[in-house]
């Protein structure tokens, strides 16, 4: 099962030519020494148990499909533990 296509944006493929891609560096910010330490001593919010036999992948139990919704979300730049 593919879970991801990787793609080495330093040798473009000539498959895609005409395609643009704007590559910006991520936003980020850097995080205090005490918000480390409280995400490091917090319980995590949502807990991601993976397996696999030989019907399927599950995720938590619940079998995987590309179609189901997803299991949870998060707002960009939002921090769950301890803001």
């Amino acid at each position: 099962m593919v879970l991801a296509d990787l793609i080495n944006i330093a040798e473009p493929d000539p498959r895609r030519q005409g395609t643009h891609v704007n590559v910006q560096p991520p936003v980020s910010r850097s995080l205090s020494p005490a918000m480390i330490a409280r995400v490091e001593d917090s319980s995590p919010d949502f807990v991601v148990h993976f397996t696999g036999d030989k019907n399927g992948f599950y995720i938590n139990g619940r079998k995987y499909s590309p179609s189901d919704p997803p299991m949870t979300t998060v707002s960009i730049g939002h921090f769950i533990a301890g803001e």
